[in-house]
């Protein structure tokens, strides 16, 4: 991944948390849940971004795998899931012993990984000790995100839903359809809630096609001759730029030594001034020869 990509993934998850804030015009967005309709969304991997984000943002966050069915946050961060959530609730401890459970990945980032797979995964997320630890963590941490499984394969998702204060629904381009997010809505609808925003993920070309800084500047990119890379050229308006290349085809015209016209297609004048002195030059020849003559 090249420095220009990783900029982009950055912006775009600064703005993201940007608007998140934005979502809480009511009541302040501090627990999040994050979900998609089916499987290979990239759901977890922008979870686990949306988290660093807060953290660069020296906020304490807290990631959360709730997809104890089939965890993905430990592998995207290259963490060990010996213990985690599940271990937790089935422990009956309501967070004084948290700590034992949690990674601290970063200054301002802790993970809570899924642990070891239960055999009622829906009935643990939907539990009072499940509320009663997220109610914990959201008073020890400025942000708790949590990474739930597709909301049309199980219901793990929905029955999260009352202990949070946001959700996100993450759709991939070009792999997420129609009628998948037809049936999400439907699921979200009997559920009695919906998603308080919806990410699209995996743009292609975004980089090509879209540019923060040319907005600003008014500037389109072309590629440069003779190089791989792009240079920057300022945005000409349509009319001036016709009227850029007619001038300089007449004034091109007008400097080629072959050419006998001017600029307005006439053939052009010799001065007076150089006739004269053709003039008065063959004349100051033929006295020169008849002084000689005599001379001579």
């Amino acid at each position: 991944m090249d420095i220009d990509y990783k900029k982009q993934a950055l912006e775009a998850f600064n703005t993201i948390q940007t608007n998140i804030g934005f979502l809480g015009i009511d009541h302040d967005i501090r627990t999040i849940m994050v979900t998609s309709s089916i499987k290979g969304e990239g759901k977890s991997t922008v979870t686990s971004n949306i988290a660093n984000s807060y953290a660069f943002s020296q906020k304490r966050v807290l990631l959360v795998d709730c997809d104890m069915r089939n965890p993905a946050v430990h592998r995207v961060l290259e963490l060990p899931n010996r213990k985690g959530l599940a271990d937790l609730i089935m422990a009956g401890r309501e967070g004084q012993d948290a700590g034992d459970y949690i990674t601290h990945y970063g200054p301002y980032f802790d993970v809570l990984t899924a642990g070891h797979r239960p055999p009622n995964p829906t009935e643990l997320l939907g539990s009072k000790r499940m509320e009663a630890l997220i109610g914990l963590f959201s008073g020890q941490y400025d942000y708790v995100i949590l990474d739930t499984p597709p909301v049309l394969l199980v219901p793990d998702a929905i029955a999260l839903h009352p202990y949070v204060d946001g959700i996100l629904l993450v759709v991939r381009h070009g792999y997420t359809t129609k009628e998948v997010l037809e049936d999400c809505k439907k699921a979200w609808e009997v559920a009695g809630t919906k998603p308080s925003a919806c990410i699209l993920n995996a743009i292609p070309d975004m980089q090509k096609r879209y540019s923060y800084y040319g907005y600003y500047d008014y500037e389109e990119t072309q590629p440069a001759k003779g190089r791989g890379k792009n240079r920057r050229q300022p945005v000409i308006k349509r009319e001036e730029r016709q009227e850029k290349d007619m001038y300089t085809s007449i004034a091109k015209e007008a400097k080629e030594p072959h050419s006998r016209k001017d600029i307005h297609g006439a053939e052009p004048a010799e001065p007076e001034f150089i006739r004269k002195a053709n003039t008065s030059g063959q004349g100051f020849q033929r006295q020169a020869d008849r002084t000689k003559r005599k001379l001579h």
